[in-house]
């Protein structure tokens, strides 16, 4: 199966994880995924808008996965 997903914001990017590892837990063939961003750079909201009066907090270590952590030297977001 092929699946696009559209946008690279959090939900973007956990959907995409959570299809690259469905055959290893739901016994399913292996899915091919890809993503598709329009921006220069994943993060969806927490990259590309800004509010008046509002501040979105994220970070590396915020939003990361438990089995994917960032290293040391990956910029933080």
């Amino acid at each position: 199966m092929k699946v696009a997903v559209i946008g690279a914001g959090p939900s973007g990017l956990f959907t995409l994880k959570y299809l690259l590892t469905a055959h290893q837990y739901l016994g399913v063939e292996k899915i091919e995924a890809r993503l598709f961003e329009s921006e220069g750079g994943v993060g969806g909201t927490f990259l590309a808008r800004t509010y008046e009066d509002a501040e979105l907090v994220s970070s590396k270590q915020l939003t990361t996965f438990s089995d994917f952590r960032p290293k040391d030297d990956d910029p933080d977001f």
